[in-house]
């Protein structure tokens, strides 16, 4: 199954807080990638998106470590096929090091800038 890995900043404006504190800024975050993913969804396109999947763990389960979650979310962006940048992915360190994973792994990557391309390359990657 061929599914696209959405990758942008979860933290807050303080890289280190992942917790309570950080929660407003933690969820405009998770807003943002949330209105990527419905766009995603109503084009048909199978994803990912780590900021659903882990949504405001650093509340409910506030024992999993940021490495908990960054190790999870690997694990999917491996079996991706592509990667697709948020607004803001710049400022994060672990968007970061998703976009260099996708690099070195020659991975398609796509920006909010190029949607469109991004369906047109997955409706023929899936077509096949």
């Amino acid at each position: 199954m061929a599914y696209i890995y959405i990758a942008g900043p979860y933290r807050g404006k303080d890289a280190l807080a992942h917790d309570h504190t950080a929660y407003h800024n933690i969820d405009a975050h998770i807003n943002e990638a949330h209105r990527w993913a419905s766009r995603l969804a109503k084009d048909s396109i199978f994803y990912f998106c780590p900021h659903l999947n882990g949504y405001h763990m650093e509340v409910t389960a506030p024992s999993a470590s940021p490495e908990f979650w960054l190790a999870l979310d690997f694990e999917f962006l491996r079996k991706a096929w592509a990667l697709f940048l948020l607004p803001g992915w710049r400022d994060s360190a672990g968007t970061m090091e998703e976009k260099l994973y996708a690099v070195e792994h020659k991975m398609p990557i796509f920006f909010d800038h190029n949607y469109e391309l991004m369906r047109e390359a997955y409706a023929i990657h899936t077509a096949v």
